[in-house]
């Protein structure tokens, strides 16, 4: 059973790195095409600014409004992820198989926290405040994880 919880952990932490990277990337994309239009918009008057100087500009402010908006772009990329997974009825087998919502659910905990541990931020960014929030999961995985010891619990969980 650890060797499959361990695969299908796996899996689900690279499904959702796909799609939270996925939505950052078009997301991205969005900025650096909005941000140069209105750039070209602010700077048609002056002769002296090329359009160059103008993307570079825009892609210069782009990282700015990314670091504001990656906990959306990681929320959104995991609503993605799992509406993929329940769509295509995965999620339905992992539970047949055994395996808890907290134990699919805990590999995306994961990895949103190493994504926050490696943003870059001016230091009182959003991770102090997923950092909090992600007290909550982890005292709910570790309580089940102690709950699923008590022959008592297993029985109830058993429908006995």
């Amino acid at each position: 059973m650890s060797m499959m919880t361990n695969t299908l952990g796996r899996y689900f932490a690279g499904r959702f790195l796909v799609s939270a990277v996925g939505v950052f990337a078009s997301i991205f994309v969005l900025l650096v095409l909005v941000d140069y239009i209105e750039m070209v918009r602010k700077t048609s008057g002056l002769a002296s600014a090329s359009a160059i100087t103008v993307a570079q500009t825009s892609l210069y402010r782009v990282p700015q409004l990314l670091e504001k908006l990656m906990p959306f772009c990681v929320l959104i990329g995991a609503m993605t992820c799992y509406l993929a997974l329940s769509r295509r009825l995965e999620l339905v087998v992992a539970r047949a198989a055994g395996v808890s919502a907290w134990q699919f659910i805990s590999p995306a905990l994961g990895s949103a926290s190493i994504l926050g541990a490696l943003a870059p931020t001016d230091g009182a960014g959003w991770q102090i405040a997923f950092a909090l929030l992600a007290v909550g999961p982890a005292v709910g995985i570790v309580a089940m994880g102690r709950l699923r010891r008590r022959p008592d619990a297993v029985l109830i969980a058993n429908g006995h």
